[in-house]
């Protein structure tokens, strides 16, 4: 009796359609959206970049439930990759170095100048208001950056030849005016040891992507001066992209002062940059960036940055926050002290849209499709196969761009609920009812055998 019934239950099993399964086919009402694909004729490769609706519509964080249709409606090989990044080379810039003589001038208020300049701020002559130079020792280097509009890695210092060795210490502050002056580095350390046919030098200061018209180069009042015959500027390494950033700012609100601030991006976005933005000006404050995946998930750390928005100034805001590539969803923002209502910030995630390139495999048009709770994921590896035939031709292949129509609306919400796995849950409850059958007549068994 048990035998049959148990056989009759996993006949019933095996005999249901799988619903929570996709089909093989991946019809287009298994989507909730679509996008209509225009493409050239007689091409094998095509490509183009996912757009905002993709990244806002997609169900999962790893973009499983995209799809490239042929009018059959079946799944087209594809793959989806980062866009390629290029590397600029760090430029080099030579700049005008004016010695300074007299009273050391690490600080400002002993610092009697005149200083010429032409009418796009040019450095042209810089003189003493006291003694003939020819009396005094060096106290001080004013180095003009004014021609430079981009920021500032690192100042490399070019020592004469034939100086002695030395360790020693310099300060460098920057101005826009020559008036005020604010701190880069203090006690930076540089060096030229020579032992033999040995030599070591350390001449490199770090000044943090410093922006500026004006570098000073100073040292302790108690040190002997420094002669520089040269100071060059090593501009910040930038990486870009061959396609261009694209923005989503994001609002957050209180209703009473707060140091947390949440945003809800809507989207899985791959955001490598971030700015933070105070709508009142002349401010300035220390934030720590967060993000998480989930609203169960906790929050993790991603950046802390110094950010400010200043009028009247040539860089009137702070340069924008790089982070590690993240797709995370919810993002927090934490100030060191509680603001009011109305200074909540803004929040903008950049970004560089992937790029998905597809096989024109069946007859066209194709439709890209997204959106798919019951999705699993899939792997055609277009990308190794690019790989290989390039290696084998010695060039890049050529892939076309195919260009993306408007949103249309598919399955829609239904395609984006989770579909109640029949088959999982038949399987739990013969398992259930077998193991109760079992206790079962295990139970009589043992009553028979008292008896």
């Amino acid at each position: 009796m048990l035998k049959n019934l148990i056989r009759s239950l996993i006949m019933l099993f095996l005999s249901m359609p799988v619903f929570a399964s996709a089909s093989s086919n991946n019809l287009i009402a298994d989507f909730a959206y679509g996008i209509p694909i225009t493409t050239t004729p007689d091409q094998v490769l095509y490509k183009f970049l996912l757009p905002l609706s993709v990244y806002q519509g997609v169900v999962y964080q790893d973009l499983r439930d995209i799809r490239v249709l042929n009018v059959q409606g079946e799944s087209v090989p594809y793959s989806i990759r980062f866009v390629q990044t290029v590397q600029q080379p760090v430029k080099k810039i030579t700049l005008p170095l004016f010695p300074i003589y007299g009273v050391n001038s690490a600080s400002s208020d002993n610092m009697s100048l005149h200083v010429e300049r032409n009418q796009q701020g040019a450095i042209l002559q810089v003189t003493t208001n006291n003694q003939p130079k020819s009396s005094q020792e060096v106290s001080a280097y004013l180095v003009d950056a004014s021609s430079i509009k981009a920021p500032i890695q690192s100042l490399q210092l070019t020592l004469p030849t034939g100086q002695t060795s030395f360790i020693r210490s310099v300060n460098v502050q920057y101005s826009d005016d020559l008036k005020q002056w604010q701190t880069a580095v203090e006690n930076a350390p540089i060096a030229s040891l020579k032992e033999q046919d040995n030599t070591l030098e350390h001449n490199e200061i770090t000044i943090n992507n410093q922006q500026a018209k004006y570098f000073r180069i100073s040292w302790p009042a108690t040190d002997n001066p420094l002669h520089l015959s040269q100071v060059t500027a090593a501009l910040s390494q930038q990486v870009t992209s061959a396609e261009p950033h694209q923005w989503l700012t994001l609002n957050a609100s209180a209703d009473k002062p707060v140091d947390t601030w949440l945003f809800d991006a809507k989207a899985y976005l791959p955001v490598d940059t971030a700015r933070v933005i105070f709508p009142k000006k002349n401010d300035l404050l220390q934030v720590q960036l967060f993000s998480r995946n989930s609203i169960d998930d906790k929050f993790r750390y991603q950046q802390s940055s110094l950010v400010y928005q200043l009028q009247n100034t040539p860089q009137n805001r702070s340069l924008d926050i790089s982070l590690r590539l993240n797709t995370d969803r919810y993002w927090q923002i934490k100030t060191a002290n509680q603001l009011p209502q109305d200074t909540a910030p803004q929040l903008s995630l950049g970004w560089v849209p992937q790029e998905l390139v597809f096989i024109a495999k069946g007859e066209g048009p194709y439709t890209l499709v997204y959106g798919n709770a019951a999705a699993t994921a899939v792997s055609f590896k277009v990308d190794e196969m690019i790989t290989q035939l390039e290696k084998q031709n010695g060039q890049s292949l050529i892939i076309a761009r195919a260009n993306l129509g408007e949103q249309k609306l598919l399955g829609g919400d239904k395609a984006l609920q989770p579909l109640i796995n029949w088959k999982q849950w038949l399987l739990w409850t013969v398992l259930i009812v077998g193991t109760l059958l079992i206790i079962w007549m295990a139970a009589r068994l043992f009553k028979q055998m008292d008896n």
